[in-house]
């Protein structure tokens, strides 16, 4: 059945570009780039507005070239900034909420085709022309690819792990795909396959030797924190394990635990279950099956441990940490009823996966949140952690590179807040109400979509830059492009900062 998304399309914004966004330019493992604010950049300036007859979101984009997803036809294109289509992407695999098996970064357009055996490969953003194909299947005839989802190393901001492509198993198997002959006849004949595979993003080969398990379970972080690792939780020899896998090597830390109840014992999932890297080796467990976990890591050569109780506060701010296009991980609470109209909010690593606020399992000390007036009304129905506000990634390096956020205000329409410690750095007021932000790098500009028009405003100051009328229409965005939808016409207009 087509998918059409709801009229203020916030759930689907989060999937279509939180989860899809591009990665900057990175330069090797020898000689990581340092990490620099994406203020103004020169000769960069707004396309004029592109018109398409179809409702489409952008996913990913480079240069002049953005890709599209098409909400009726379920189908990928790659367009240039008048809106023409330079080439059509094959049939994608789609995972989640109808999210676009894609990934891009400077050099290339990374696609998981749905296709038998789920391959991989990776484009060229001029032509479409294919440059390298993996295939997943091919590394274990026990690895079935559904049970892996694809990654980039660094899925924002800079850094070496941008080398490599991941591909992470994510869930409990399904023992429907598998052959049958690779299930042992007792748990001690259960054989070992990959729970992580790294392909080099240059020539498409494996980076390293694939971290395996036995057939049975894992669960990835859905957000590092820094550019190094990716997390797991495993059930390594019928004991819960947690693996931090060098992104860049493959090589892995691995630290046993006890002490889960059921619903998050890796050979026992009753329903699914959510892991959040919360940084300075603190990590975050929860379902809907069980009251949320906490496990700390002193030190990866001593073992991993459960806490009950590892936060000085009663809201679970950090189980949300956010990874934006600007390369911050960071948390933001909604302030809904049961928060008396608070924001809970915190910087929990800079670009670089500096620690920001001295949060450390190793220390005992925890991660100051600092809190915000919302505005009045703000209720539930914004969700838990504002899922379709924040999916479209209102966070802007700052004027002095630590980070900036722009949220609905109590006293203001928008307000801006420094990212590690909240403090007030402009507001805006010239609505009624404000619906999404967010930030576009190169022109250094929040545009936010307002009652019935589009309003950017200097990411420095919240002055107006220039507005746009909108008539029932949702905002979309990548990095450096935003789509206005129309749900009622089913039409699309797109706009993109090029040089």
């Amino acid at each position: 059945m087509p998918f059409r998304p709801p009229a203020l399309l916030l759930t689907c914004a989060l999937a279509l570009t939180a989860c899809s966004s591009p990665t900057p330019t990175v330069e090797s493992a020898e000689t990581p780039a340092a990490q620099t604010p994406a203020a103004t950049a020169e000769g960069v300036q707004w396309s004029e507005w592109a018109h398409l007859d179809v409702a489409a979101s952008p996913v990913a984009a480079h240069g002049d070239r953005v890709v599209l997803h098409d909400h009726d036809a379920q189908t990928l294109s790659v367009h240039d900034s008048t809106g023409a289509e330079v080439f059509a992407l094959p049939s994608v695999r789609l995972t989640g909420t109808y999210e676009p098996a894609v990934r891009g970064d400077d050099e290339h357009l990374y696609v998981q085709l749905d296709e038998p055996g789920l391959p991989i490969v990776a484009v060229d953003w001029e032509d479409g022309a294919e440059v390298w194909r993996f295939e997943p299947a091919a590394v274990d005839a026990c690895a079935p690819p559904e049970a892996f989802e694809m990654r980039l190393g660094n899925e924002a901001g800079g850094g070496p792990a941008n080398d490599v492509l991941l591909l992470t198993a994510d869930h409990g198997a399904d023992a429907s795909l598998y052959p049958d002959d690779c299930w042992g006849e007792s748990n001690a004949d259960m054989p070992s396959v990959p729970v992580a595979i790294g392909v080099d993003t240059a020539t498409g080969r494996q980076a390293w030797e694939p971290v395996t398990d036995v057939i049975g379970t894992s669960l990835t972080a859905a957000n590092g924190v820094t550019n190094e690792y990716v997390y797991q939780v495993i059930r390594s020899s019928y004991q819960p394990t947690l693996n931090r896998i060098e992104v860049a090597t493959g090589a892995v830390d691995a630290v046993a635990f006890d002490g889960l109840t059921a619903a998050y014992d890796p050979s026992t999932y009753e329903s699914p279950v959510h892991l959040s890297d919360m940084g300075g080796d603190m990590f975050y467990l929860s379902t809907e099956a069980a009251e949320p976990e906490f496990l700390t890591v002193d030190a990866w050569t001593d073992g991993a441990q459960l806490i009950a109780d590892p936060l000085p506060h009663d809201v679970p701010c950090e189980a949300f940490v956010r990874r934006s296009a600007v390369g911050f991980a960071y948390c933001v609470q909604s302030p809904d009823m049961s928060f008396d109209g608070q924001y809970w909010a915190g910087a929990v690593a800079s670009p670089d996966g500096e620690d920001l606020t001295g949060g450390s399992a190793a220390t005992g000390s925890r991660r100051d949140l600092w809190t915000a007036a919302g505005p009045a009304g703000l209720d539930e129905g914004w969700g838990y952690e504002l899922d379709g506000y924040l999916g479209n990634d209102p966070v802007s390096p700052g004027s002095d590179g630590r980070g900036a956020i722009a949220l609905p205000g109590a006293d203001a329409v928008l307000t801006a807040h420094r990212l590690d410690d909240g403090e007030e750095l402009w507001s805006y007021d010239g609505a009624d109400s404000v619906i999404s932000t967010t930030y576009v790098p190169g022109l250094d500009e929040y545009v936010a979509l307002a009652d019935d028009r589009l309003v950017a405003l200097a990411a420095d100051t919240g002055e107006e830059v220039w507005t746009e009328e909108t008539a029932d229409e949702a905002l979309f965005a990548a990095p450096g492009v935003i789509a206005l939808v129309s749900n009622a016409s089913g039409t699309t207009r797109l706009r993109m900062a090029v040089s």
